[in-house]
Formats: C-alpha cells, structure tokens, sequence
C-alpha cells in the first residue's frame, strides 16, 4: 500500500514539475516577444494616425448627464515601462497557442492629448490639453506553431485603470466631477476605436519579433 501512495505522490510531484516546466517556458516566450516588441521604436512614442470620438452617458450623482468628447493629437509614451504580471494564461489546440498576457507600468504609460466636445447644455469644450495615466493592458496573443513561430491573432482586450487629469486644473469640486465624466470617455475611447489604432501598430511589429523567439 506505501509504495502505491509513493507511486501516486511521484506521479503527483513530477506533473507538477512538467507543468512549472511548461509555464517556465512559456512565460520566457512571453517575455522575449514583450522585450522586443516594448522597446520599438513605433511605439515610443506612439502618435496616433487620427482623431477618436465617443458619445458619453454618466451621472453626477443622480443627475445623468450625456454628452460627447473627441480626442486629437494623440501620443501614448511608455510602453517601454510595461511588464508581465504574473503567469501568463495558455490554451493550445490544433498545432495553435493563445497566450493571455497581463501587463503593468513600472513607471507609467501616459496618453497626451487635446479633447473637446461637449457636455450636458454647457457651451462646446474647446480642445484643452489631457494627460491620461494608464495603469494596466490585457491582450491575448495568437501563435502558429510549426518551423517557426507565426502570429495568427492579436487582440487588446482591455486597457484599464486610467487617471485622467486636465493639464493646470484647480482642484475644484465641479471641474473633478466634470473630469470624472470625460475620463468616463476617454476609457470607453480606449477600449474601443483606441484600442484598434494600438493593434494595428502592434501587429507588424509582433509579427517581426516572433523572427527571433527561440524556444
């Protein structure tokens, strides 16, 4: 009986083994793709090739308000700053592997920006300069695994955790509740038509980094 719980404990201790292997090697491949990939020059900075906008609904309280905010003269600096949290998440099927990859900042990933538009009956906002604070991404990474490794997929999830600031605010108790609503904005810009601007940057430059991945 000992030496069958010994076996179990043995088959046990030496899947779990195979599986830190796995995840090892896998969290590597993330990391060489990210080392790459976060350090291009095409993303530090990245200007943005065009102007976003978003229709707004938010409440002050019990007061909804709705509105709409255009973002313009984009650059997103920082990249460089990001880095893996944790394990990377994968599944493979059919000679394909998807890594799910969550990043933070180190130091900060900041969106500069004017945005204008309009709030609620107020007079339209003229375009007035922004800094956005982004804390964290989560995007999913599609590979082809054969002679050598290709992108199949590529796609941000998610980018979250923003702060919004209005470049030489007072902090005053309106102006913040206004910023929270425009910040409101700029997160659904980001998660939407901002996020396609980012992956079609990405993408070539992924595609090329997967040249020097060495599994």
């Amino acid at each position: 009986m000992k030496s069958v719980y010994a076996c179990a404990l043995f088959c046990l201790v030496a899947g779990t083994v195979l599986a830190d292997k796995k995840q090892d090697a896998m969290n590597n491949l993330a990391d060489q793709m990210l080392g790459g990939l976060l350090k291009s020059e095409l993303l530090n900075p990245m200007k943005l090739h065009k102007d976003y906008e978003q229709d707004i609904t938010e409440n002050i309280g019990i007061i909804p308000i709705s509105g709409h905010l255009k973002i313009s003269k984009g650059v997103i600096q920082g990249f460089d700053t990001l880095k893996r949290m944790g394990n990377c998440k994968i599944e493979s099927k059919d000679g394909s592997i998807n890594v799910n990859i969550e990043l933070v900042t180190t130091k900060e990933v900041v969106l500069d920006a004017d945005i204008s538009g309009h709030i609620a009956s107020f007079p339209s906002i003229p375009a007035i300069p922004i800094v956005a604070h982004i804390e964290s991404m989560n995007f999913d990474i599609g590979l082809k695994v054969g002679t050598n490794i290709t992108l199949d997929s590529f796609y941000i999830n998610e980018i979250s955790k923003i702060h919004l600031r209005l470049k030489d605010a007072e902090h005053i108790k309106f102006i913040e509740d206004i910023i929270d609503i425009i910040t409101s904005g700029v997160v659904k810009l980001f998660n939407a038509q901002i996020i396609d601007a980012v992956d079609e940057t990405v993408r070539p430059i992924l595609e090329n980094e997967l040249k020097y991945i060495h599994l």
